[in-house]
């Protein structure tokens, strides 16, 4: 223990000192107006380690005056940084079970080039200044990074979630260097330095909770589901987010959602980001001047993927994302502006070079850096001109400049092709250089592919990778191209040739998939194929074409490959498209895309529009072509509902009008709970769903298991608009008695609006309809289920209650006082003359003043009382109003009651008295006042039960503790329930065994405490013991109950044995002790109880004058401990020789 404890000292100090140095960098950060640049004083000067090359570089003069470099270097590569659960102060990260564990659904390896995370990262220090100010100091909710095409938003954002806790513990923050180093000497490329630049980066970056980037050329990336729950998975996996994750885990439909695609997709999106983030995040506390961040990238290329409804993940954020806490920022970028319209949003520009030098001075940065660690690049530069060499580069630089206008791409790729002499410098003016990106693109091409011929054999890896909707690997690439079906097939050898051709503008993700570099390559490659500007065509219809040819070779396809292989061939339309020489075994009529779909779904196709994810967020178009193939319109959801029914439940009116087209049944009812598509989209607030199924003959009559037709779902819903609607269509009937069910309707819907308290609805009933409706009855249901605002309603109309009213076997006076309304229960009393007495509901037989007790409504009690109600009136179950007001937890009634004079000594048809009810439905202070007033704990019921036994039996904690306190005496039916109930009950009945003992012998009463010891000896022998059926107590009992609490009793029992031990020995009983001391032993499972056992027992020999057996026992202790003073004493006096 004192090792352990002098550990725990060391520890201790040290994550103080830890504190400590957290808190001094913290305030050392906490300065939104503190220059970087002054933080280090040092002019060391680094050159990065990850340059290309080993060859040695002769120093020589710097061809440039000395410039001020900022980046971060030598990054490890992504598959070394893959985000890790981290454990802090004890909690797991991702706390679900190991079986269990939720992985991110995106990561940053999907979107990062092979080893594009070991560049140097430069400049933007400003940027990151003003994020700091912008999101922690000024608290905006969403700040927008926002500059054009290649101008380096992506890897911003990828700095920040390097930065974040998700990495940062990994990679310890690469090596660093600040703005005040200098390039140009021999030691810039020898010193690696980590310092304390980016400040604001990583302050920034330890408040993000979750990332996530979107990408074009993935679609689920930019899936407002996948989004969310991507989201909320990174949220459950942050160490600032424990709160978060503990809500998410105390409900398993939450975490199902998260991990399940399918569950997902089942909810609203709106709905979904609402129950996943919204929700739980409102639940979760946080300090004023706290905030956590979340980061999205290229908002702009999700919209690309929005849905027909025009939904996005910027329109959710714009929908939903004003309802998080103020401390849950975020930081998005984008291209474009449009997609964040209507979005409060503050911008930070980084590509404006000719208003923001900052944006000069990072692209300077990036060249001074390339040209500084590339002994190749200087060297073209060099031998460009034969005059000022100074001036050359200088010239050079200014024009690189000028041209990139902060287009870091541009200066990246342009860089590249000069370093690798594919623009040579000597030959070629500045002025001939490209201007933007696209004119790069087309003189990589130009470069690239010196025929016609060779660009044409890359042509389909082109157009197959700008049709695909997620990224594509190796093997899936020759799998989709060799579906043509053209002699010869395309080898490996050949592919890894073309694709070297493509490189780097079309670049293998970490991931091993092959995606276009930017999306301005991809915008170029179309934009050149439908201008027809250049000799580089790419046709992403041919792609199209392979993709579908792909899956038709594939055969027996799922609903969501049918729906992507029906999406291919409406963009492909091989009829007019598809060249002659490709699959020449397919149909290629007019019909050849009906044809294709019914060979590739096989036996799947009746039920393709079963897919889940179409339901709210559908393809109408593909679920057309799907129709016109041969899918059922009425196919049936495994819970009994059509699709019409689920569309109607969705409101998509553009596939409710798709599936009548194919003859979807308008009135279909599901067998499980008798829902039509009209009840459906009523009872989800849908009207132009609603008005579009009446128009094909919906019929309004058609009521569901609860008798509720789609009237009465329209007041549930509270939707005035829903109702007016429905009672101004015709409703179809044509028999005689046609404006009796429509007023029963109408009844219903009035009686079921004003038990729910829908006052808009009652109103335009009362107003807007020629029903006859009975104010009265919906005065008697809205008091009954405690509408006080529709009672209020109903009686400024001149709704009234008469005597002889009644509601469900309840009188006008009882549903008054059911609403709690005083000025109601007034005006019933005094219209007429009342039996407060013999006024009783026909189920229970309860009185006016038990349902005013079990209500809780203390006033309208004292009013009854007052009115001459009898207080020990009976119910058919024998029990009294103060009976019901403790069963219903209103101790301030019941209280009343008792003030009142009620008699409390009177016991229920059940024989409990009110300490029983109180044992199941504990008050601490009317327990304490009727034990006070005479009621005793020992009374039993007609079962035999004590209150004691009730409250262990209920796992009452508060009500045991009370009755133990009280002295409420144990017996061997208490012990059994106590097993049966909750074993750890047993625990508290020993341990009040031992504290009454303990507080027995305080009080010189050692044969009573002696008493309580061998009860609870004798209890916890019966609990260890192997064989359960030998003990009365453990009859009929599980043996696992018991399995959790045995170390325990095993520990009590020792404890027992050693008390008691003592106590004999203090009394000279020494063999008793001695044999105590024995059975303690057997039960000894540490070192510490051994040690203090055996010596005990040394003693004990020692005092009986048995000096062997008493140094066996010392030597065995000093064994157990052998720096023990007082063993050490004791073998000292026992190896003593003996007198002669």
């Amino acid at each position: 223990m004192r090792i352990l404890h002098f550990l725990s000292q060391i520890l201790t100090r040290k994550e103080d000192g830890f504190y400590k140095n957290d808190v001094k960098q913290k305030e050392d950060l906490s300065s939104p107006t503190q220059s970087t640049i002054s933080l280090i004083n040092n002019r060391t000067t680094f050159r990065s380690q990850s340059t290309g090359g080993s060859s040695v570089r002769q120093e020589r003069p710097s061809l440039r005056p000395p410039y001020q470099l900022n980046g971060l270097f030598n990054r490890p590569c992504l598959k070394s940084l893959s985000p890790v659960s981290t454990i802090e102060n004890g909690y797991a990260n991702t706390f679900i079970q190991q079986d269990s564990i939720l992985p991110r659904i995106f990561t940053l390896a999907e979107v990062t080039a092979e080893r594009e995370s070991e560049h140097a990262f430069l400049g933007r220090e400003w940027l990151f200044k003003e994020l700091y100010q912008m999101v922690i100091v000024e608290h905006t909710r969403f700040s927008l990074i926002n500059g054009g095409h290649g101008s380096g938003k992506s890897a911003i954002i990828r700095q920040l979630v390097l930065q974040s806790p998700f990495y940062a513990q990994k990679n310890n923050n690469g090596d660093t260097v600040d703005s005040g180093i200098v390039v140009g000497s021999q030691i810039s490329l020898n010193s690696t330095l980590s310092s304390r630049n980016y400040e604001w980066l990583r302050t920034v970056a330890s408040r993000i909770v979750a990332y996530h980037n979107c990408r074009l050329c993935s679609a689920p990336s930019c899936s407002i589901p996948e989004f969310i729950r991507n989201i909320a998975s990174h949220m459950l996996a942050s160490p600032l987010l424990k709160p978060y994750a503990d809500i998410v885990r105390e409900d398993r439909k939450l975490i199902e959602l998260v991990k399940s695609e399918t569950a997902s997709l089942s909810v609203e999106p709106s709905e979904l980001f609402q129950k996943l983030i919204i929700e739980p995040m409102k639940k979760v506390s946080l300090a004023d001047e706290e905030c956590i961040i979340v980061v999205v990238d290229a908002l702009d290329e999700s919209d690309f993927h929005r849905n027909e409804g025009g939904e996005s993940i910027a329109w959710l954020l714009k929908k939903a994302g004003e309802e998080l806490p103020p401390w849950f920022r975020w930081v998005l970028t984008s291209t474009t502006i449009p997609p964040l319209c209507g979005l409060n949003v503050r911008t930070i520009h980084i590509d404006d070079a000719e208003l923001d030098e900052r944006v000069s001075r990072d692209s300077r940065l990036l060249i001074d850096y390339r040209i500084t660690i590339s002994p190749q690049l200087e060297q073209r530069i060099r031998d460009r001109r034969n005059g000022n060499l100074n001036e050359s580069v200088n010239e050079f630089i200014e024009e690189l400049m000028s041209r990139s206008s902060g287009n870091q791409l541009y200066l990246l790729l342009l860089l590249d092709m000069i370093e690798h002499d594919r623009i040579r410098l000597k030959s070629t003016s500045l002025s001939l250089l490209p201007v933007d990106l696209s004119q790069l693109y087309l003189l990589h091409f130009n470069l690239s592919f010196t025929s016609l011929t060779q660009f044409h054999a890359v042509v389909p890896i082109l157009s197959v990778v700008l049709a695909s909707l997620r990224p594509l690997n190796f093997a899936d690439l020759l799998r989709i191209l060799n579906a043509a079906h053209i002699e010869p097939n395309v080898l490996e050898i050949d592919l890894a040739h073309r694709l070297s051709k493509l490189s780097p503008l079309l670049i293998k993700l970490s991931t091993g998939a092959y995606v276009p570099i930017h999306q301005s390559f991809r915008e170029w490659l179309l934009k050149t194929a439908v201008q027809n500007q250049t000799d580089y065509p790419v046709d992403v219809r041919q792609g199209h074409v392979l993709h579908a040819l792909s899956l038709v070779r594939q055969g027996d396809l799922a609903s969501e490959q049918l729906f992507e292989l029906g999406h291919h061939l409406l963009k492909a339309n091989p009829h007019k498209y598809m060249r002659a020489d490709i699959a020449e075994d397919m149909p290629t009529g007019r019909d050849c895309q009906l044809l294709w779909v019914q060979q590739a779904a096989s036996n799947s196709l009746e039920n393709s529009l079963l897919y889940d994810r179409n339901l709210y967020y559908p393809n109408s178009k593909v679920s057309r072509l799907l129709l016109l193939a041969g899918a059922n319109s009425n196919a049936i959801w495994p819970n009994g509902d059509s699709l019409l029914g689920s569309y109607a439940r969705a409101g998509n009116v553009t596939m409710l009008h798709l599936l009548l087209q194919f003859g979807a049944e308008i009135n279909y009812s599901n067998p499980l709970n008798g829902e039509t598509a009209m009840i459906l989209a009523v009872k989800h607030g849908h009207l132009e769903a609603s008005k579009l199924l009446h128009q094909y003959g919906a019929l309004l009559t058609v009521c569901d298991r609860e008798n509720r037709c789609a009237l009465v779902h329209a007041a549930i819903a509270d939707s005035v608009a829903l109702l007016s609607f429905l009672l101004e269509c015709d409703w179809n009937l044509r028999s005689s008695d046609s404006s009796t069910i429509r007023s029963q309707a109408i009844k219903h819907a009035f009686e079921t609006a004003a038990s729910l308290g829908r006052v808009k609805i009652c109103e335009y009933l009362l107003d807007s309809t020629d029903a006859v409706l009975d104010t009265s009855s919906a005065m008697c249901i809205a008091c009954s289920h405690g509408q006080s605002q529709m009672v209020q309603f109903l009686l400024s109309r001149g709704a009234t209650l008469s005597v002889n009213q009644y509601w469900q076997g309840k009188s006008s006076l009882i549903c008054a006082i059911e609403s709690g309304s005083w000025d109601l229960v007034v005006n019933v009393l005094n219209s007429s003359r009342i039996d407060l007495n013999s006024d009783r509901t026909t189920d229970e037989g309860l009185s006016p003043l038990m349902v005013a007790a079990r209500h809780g409504h203390v006033g309208l009690v004292d009013l009854l009382i007052n009115r001459g109600a009898e207080l020990d009136a009976r119910d058919i179950n024998d029990r009294t109003a103060v009976m019901h007001a403790i069963i219903c937890k209103h101790a301030s009634t019941a209280a009343l009651l008792i003030d009142r004079g009620c008699d409390f000594r009177l016991s229920d048809a059940q024989g409990n008295t009110l300490i029983h009810l109180l044992a199941r439905y504990a008050n601490k202070c009317l327990i304490d006042r009727l034990l006070e007033s005479g009621l005793s704990l020992e009374d039993k019921n007609k079962e035999d039960i004590r209150p004691v036994e009730v409250a262990i039996f209920y796992r009452n904690q508060v009500a045991i503790d009370v009755f133990l306190r009280r002295g409420a005496r144990l017996r061997s039916l208490t012990w059994r329930i106590a097993v049966e109930s909750d074993p750890e009950l047993v625990l508290v009945l020993i341990r009040k065994l031992l504290d009454d003992a303990a507080i027995l012998f305080r009080r010189k009463r050692p044969t009573e405490a002696l008493h309580r010891f061998h009860y609870a000896l004798e209890k916890c022998t019966e609990l260890l013991q192997d064989d359960l059926s030998s003990s009365s107590m453990l009859v009929n009992v599980n043996r696992t109950k018991l399995t959790n609490i045995r170390p325990k009793i095993r520990h009590y029992k020792l404890q027992i044995l050693f008390a008691v031990a003592c106590y004999k020995r203090k009394n000279n009983e020494i063999i008793e002790a001695i044999e105590l001391a024995t059975d303690a032993l057997q039960l000894a499972d540490n070192e510490e109880n051994r040690f203090e056992l055996h010596l005990f027992r040394a003693k004990c020999f020692f005092d009986g004058h048995n000096v062997s057996r008493a140094r066996t026992d010392a030597e065995l202790a000093a064994s157990l401990r052998p720096e023990n003073t007082d063993v050490q004493n004791l073998l000292s006096v026992l190896n003593m020789p003996s007198p002669q």
